[in-house]
């Protein structure tokens, strides 16, 4: 637990991969963002169907299809809960490669004094839960590369060699 380099937020680390990492990397992003898109377009049919409701003076639930103008029957292919615990386990396998430090106040109280954040149950049995929206709002801003130094990410090392065919 406490750093002597603490900033209050938590510290990634994002190495160079293989290109089958890399692959693996991507196809959990790739689902974990069509899920947050998926729930993102659910919150935004959730309030446009509350301001009708209030507009008209009906309950939501006694809203039609026609009376949601931007509602599309896609919107209907929402992940289940199977379907949310897959994408919430993808980002704890994605949190779990690269989280090298989190704050003491981002975790529940009587935890070990040396977590490993490589394994994924550490995400599971120690993340205080009302932070999780925040490791993943902090894991996104971390890959920006102008909050490189602010999330303490160590450097990415970049390849100043060719080569050329014999």
């Amino acid at each position: 637990m406490g750093e002597a380099q603490d900033n209050g937020i938590p510290r990634f680390n994002f190495p160079k991969q293989t290109v089958r990492q890399g692959r693996e990397t991507a196809n959990l992003m790739a689902r974990i963002m069509k899920g947050m898109a998926a729930g993102q377009r659910a919150l935004e049919i959730q309030k446009e169907a509350e301001e009708i409701a209030e507009a008209t003076g009906k309950q939501v639930s006694e809203l039609t299809v026609e009376e949601l103008p931007n509602f599309r029957i896609s919107d209907l292919d929402l992940p289940g809960p199977e379907e949310s615990d897959l994408i919430y386990d993808d980002w704890v396998k994605l949190l779990a490669r690269h989280v090298e430090y989190v704050p003491d106040e981002w975790l529940m109280d009587d935890v070990p004094d040396e977590i490993d954040w490589s394994q994924p149950d550490s995400f599971y049995d120690y993340l205080d839960n009302d932070r999780w929206g925040d490791m993943q709002k902090a894991f996104q801003e971390s890959r920006q590369p102008e909050n490189e130094e602010l999330a303490g990410n160590s450097k990415r090392r970049s390849s100043t060699t060719t080569s050329t065919p014999n």
